[in-house]
């Protein structure tokens, strides 16, 4: 089976546009609905099998644990990557975030660290990395933000004439 390969990129939880913390709001739910959908329409319809994340909170991890429950119950052959910016990248997370990153990453079937050690330039090379390795690039975003991560991995995608599946968060208002 020809590998066929889904990037995400998208906010960390400050940069929602809703309170990202509170699971049980609507908007939260739309969101991780909307991202469970299209995964499984893109596993199931377009013969995706292989899906890439940075390992970040918010999309990142949200991707993640919803590729391992596909693939634990429903679509044993599809795999998870964790493109890791750099070793260390969750030193000062919150125990929380720091247990949950420790159980993706030993759930992963792959783990790529970018950068041994941070540089200022690691998430940007970790971004580069999932988009030159993707078929197509979904992507989480607040459109109101035009800087940072999510917006300069969109453009780069852009760049590289990726195929991007947008969702804007505040659709989900």
């Amino acid at each position: 089976m020809a590998k066929k390969v889904c990037g995400v990129t998208g906010h960390r939880p400050n940069s929602f546009p809703w309170d990202y913390a509170n699971k049980e709001c609507d908007s939260h739910q739309d969101y991780l609905e909307a991202m469970a959908c299209y995964i499984k329409w893109f596993i199931h319809k377009h013969g995706y099998n292989y899906f890439i994340c940075g390992g970040a909170l918010g999309v990142d991890t949200d991707f993640a644990e919803i590729v391992i429950e596909f693939r634990d119950n429903v679509y044993p052959e599809i795999q998870l990557e964790i493109a890791v910016p750099c070793k260390g990248q969750e030193k000062n997370w919150s125990p929380e975030d720091k247990a949950k990153y420790t159980e993706l990453l030993q759930k992963a079937d792959k783990v790529t660290y970018v950068s041994d050690a941070y540089t200022p330039d690691c998430m940007q090379k970790r971004n580069k990395y999932m988009v030159n390795n993707s078929d197509v690039i979904f992507a989480f975003w607040n459109e109101s933000i035009k800087t940072g991560g999510t917006f300069n991995t969109i453009e780069y995608a852009k760049k590289q004439n990726k195929q991007i599946e947008l969702f804007i968060l505040n659709q989900y208002l």
